[in-house]
């Protein structure tokens, strides 16, 4: 997991329009930091106003002084900042480093991040990877949601500045609360646990005509085994398969 502390932007001074040539010049960056040891990051492409394309970064903190090629002592940041200049011209790039202050630092970086990777994803960008991650980084999964959960999320837009949901202005630790029990109550529902709520939305979908391997990747199992158990909830799960096979009783004479 990263456990990112600063974000990195790096720049043209060009108006850079090239997919092809920023994801090479971002391989020849990441090629001169390994110099410095293992870099763990995020990054995905930022298009801006008039087309030109930032590479954002989403990264741990790197020391205060760094050697370079030669051996001497220098700061890190200006190391990088030349290290990324080298690849793309003297004159032509620039590298901005932020680190937000104050608390929920990591959560800040991936929020900032993240709302650049769905950006591109919503309106196919690319069409390529929207991001990169270096080897240990787990893959985003992307999940598309109804008008019903965008309506909710939207209506939370802006409520708090890192989590979409909170309880008095704090983070929700645990689902499984007073609160939790008297909803249940007040809807006079009885032996209902939180992660049913899960077994019901796949169960509806299934119900619907939500075909077993769609519902898999909707709810982020691994294994088919597990989305089996919601088989029987579809009545025409096996029916509409079974008249492919031919006729094999020959008519009456």
């Amino acid at each position: 997991m990263l456990e990112a502390d600063c974000s990195l932007t790096l720049t043209y001074r060009e108006c850079m329009t090239d997919y092809a040539r920023v994801k090479a010049d971002f391989k020849a960056f990441r090629e001169r930091l390994r110099s410095l040891g293992e870099f763990h990051y995020v990054a995905t492409l930022e298009v801006h106003q008039r087309g030109a394309l930032h590479v954002h970064i989403a990264c741990q903190q790197f020391p205060a002084w760094l050697k370079n090629e030669h051996g001497m002592r220098v700061r890190s940041w200006n190391l990088i900042r030349s290290m990324w200049r080298r690849v793309v011209g003297k004159d032509n790039g620039n590298a901005d480093f932020t680190r937000p202050r104050g608390r929920n630092t990591a959560h800040r970086i991936a929020s900032y991040i993240s709302k650049y990777v769905s950006k591109n994803l919503e309106e196919a960008r690319f069409n390529r990877k929207s991001y990169w991650a270096s080897r240990g980084i787990p893959n985003p999964q992307t999940i598309p949601l109804n008008e019903d959960a965008m309506r909710v999320l939207l209506a939370r837009h802006g409520a708090h500045p890192v989590y979409v949901f909170t309880c008095r202005g704090n983070k929700i630790i645990q689902a499984s609360t007073a609160a939790w029990y008297q909803a249940l109550e007040r809807a006079g529902i009885q032996d209902f646990r939180w992660h049913d709520l899960r077994h019901t939305w796949a169960s509806w979908h299934v119900q619907s005509g939500t075909p077993l391997l769609a519902l898999q990747e909707l709810g982020g199992w691994e294994s088919f085994d597990m989305v089996r158990r919601y088989a029987h909830f579809s009545q025409h799960y096996l029916s509409v398969f079974a008249a492919n096979l031919p006729s094999m009783i020959l008519p009456s004479s």
